[in-house]
């Protein structure tokens, strides 16, 4: 089971059990479907943005439109909450729809 954790003042992905260190995360963002509420890949933006473009390519290929109720959302650089939304079930939509609320209402 993959975890995030703050080491020396830097955010890790990290395994679980034997805390091995699969990369730093600098910039966190996540792709999400949010038709269904399922994190899609969570990350560096970088890597994640990038999984969004192969995944879009690939669904136009199959022409499907899967895609359209995807986002890919700027992270906040907090291990705990990108733990919470990485492993809680349930988390990643209220943490979405509070991010939403938050956003400045049209007149």
């Amino acid at each position: 089971m993959l975890t995030f954790k703050e080491k020396m003042g830097s955010i890790y992905l990290m395994d679980k059990d034997t805390e091995e260190i699969r990369y730093e995360v600098t910039e966190p963002a996540v792709l999400l479907d949010t038709t269904f509420f399922a994190l899609l890949k969570i990350g560096n933006r970088d890597i994640v943005m990038s999984y969004y473009e192969e995944s879009i390519a690939k669904c136009k290929i199959g022409q499907t439109d899967l895609f359209e109720s995807w986002v890919v959302m700027d992270l906040p650089k907090d291990a705990e909450v990108l733990d919470k939304i990485l492993n809680n079930v349930g988390y990643l939509e209220s943490f979405y729809q509070k991010v939403i609320e938050s956003l400045p209402k049209g007149e």
